[in-house]
């Protein structure tokens, strides 16, 4: 995953089979954790391998607890956040986790957002999971998705302008959705 604020990250996806948000929970019901939706809907998401995560996530623009933080630098090693820094309030963000379990700092969700009536609104940095387009990296509790991640916490970053590349294959570029993989799919 990169993104043009200077993302670089690695990682490889759990064991739990990938899911979809179509906003009907019967096609959520899966072996490990609870049939629920979102709405508005329309996303793909899949937990991460809790070891797995290697690079740099750098996020322009958030809110957390209702305050802006902004450039947000979050470096992962063996899956762990291992440094976090941001140019305004960063410091909330790094209490936040040092406060939670040690499994908060684990990344353990990605999700893509494939809602093409959703978009971000120009000159906003409001992001939602299931805008057309963007990649949602969280840390910390998964079992929301079927995951083992258990921590008492979780905190999720939205990326608007990230590329996503499985293998050869560009899932999202700079922010856009490939619509070629959904013409292609069953």
């Amino acid at each position: 995953m990169t993104s043009p604020a200077g993302t670089d990250l690695r990682f490889t996806t759990g064991s739990i089979p990938a899911r979809i948000n179509a906003g009907r929970t019967h096609d959520v019901i899966q072996p490990t954790g609870p049939a629920q939706v979102w709405l508005p809907a329309g996303e793909a998401y899949a937990t991460v391998d809790a070891n797995s995560a290697a690079g740099t996530l750098i996020v322009p623009h958030m809110t957390f607890r209702g305050i802006p933080v902004t450039n947000l630098r979050v470096t992962f090693e063996s899956g762990r956040i291992t440094n976090l820094d941001a140019e305004t309030n960063g410091q909330m963000i790094r209490e936040f986790l040092e406060a939670s379990s040690p499994e908060a700092k684990h990344l353990s969700i990605v999700d893509v957002g494939v809602n093409p009536h959703s978009h971000t609104v120009e000159g906003s940095h409001y992001n939602s999971w299931e805008m057309g387009g963007m990649v949602t990296l969280a840390v910390g509790n998964n079992s929301w998705a079927g995951g083992t991640n258990g921590s008492d916490a979780a905190l999720s970053f939205h990326l608007a302008d990230a590329t996503l590349t499985i293998g050869d294959t560009s899932i999202v570029r700079n922010g856009d959705l490939q619509s070629q993989l959904l013409a292609e799919s069953p």
